[in-house]
């Protein structure tokens, strides 16, 4: 947040009013543009950072007893451990639902275990050159972050896009789960056929 209030502060406070007092067409509309896009932007961010990242509820004490009631083993009455995968079919393919220890629980599909919150988490610029000779402190800066950030910015959002427009999590393309690599016959049941 403080990065984006220092860069957008700066480029109001130096660059940006520079355009309504040039001869540039439409110059007045920049700073509106660029508002809105700040507005857009902290909504966003604010919005994922205070939004419910999709904790699963652990097993409760009953839930918990009656899956070790049903683990038992029936000749000798003693605890063995759950099963490490339950197998379940969505939209016609093949599921295995792994079983969290910690959670007591099996995992929905796309869902894993977060080790930062410790709970099972279900899923989850333009340029403008202006005709002036006139240097702004603010220029090295602006130069410096949007260096370093673009990169990041446009690779993250590549790849998210590559993401949606697969209908993949992080998690399953890390680990190739869908990958016809691993199996010609693999296919994803939650892709909805394509980008739109």
């Amino acid at each position: 947040i403080s990065l984006i209030l220092i860069t957008v502060a700066l480029f109001f406070g130096f660059e940006c009013r520079l355009t309504l007092v040039t001869h540039l067409p439409f110059g007045f509309f920049i700073p509106i543009v660029c508002g809105l896009l700040f507005l857009f932007n902290m909504g966003c961010l604010l919005r994922t950072a205070w939004s419910d990242p999709g904790i699963i509820p652990r097993a409760s004490p009953e839930e918990n007893a009656y899956l070790e009631r049903c683990l038992q083993d029936e000749n000798t009455h003693e605890y063995r451990p759950p099963p490490r995968t339950l197998d379940i079919t969505i939209n016609g393919a093949p599921i295995k639902l792994k079983y969290c220890f910690t959670c007591k629980i099996f995992r929905p599909p796309r869902a894993s275990h977060c080790s930062m919150c410790d709970n099972c988490v279900g899923e989850s610029s333009s340029i403008l050159r202006l005709n002036h000779t006139n240097r702004c402190p603010g220029h090295v800066l602006y130069i410096l972050i949007c260096f370093f950030s673009i990169w990041s910015v446009v690779g993250l959002s590549g790849f998210h896009s590559y993401l949606v427009g697969r209908s993949l999590t992080t998690n399953e393309d890390i680990k190739g789960t869908w990958s016809k690599k691993r199996n010609r016959d693999n296919q994803n049941p939650f892709d909805q056929g394509g980008l739109w």
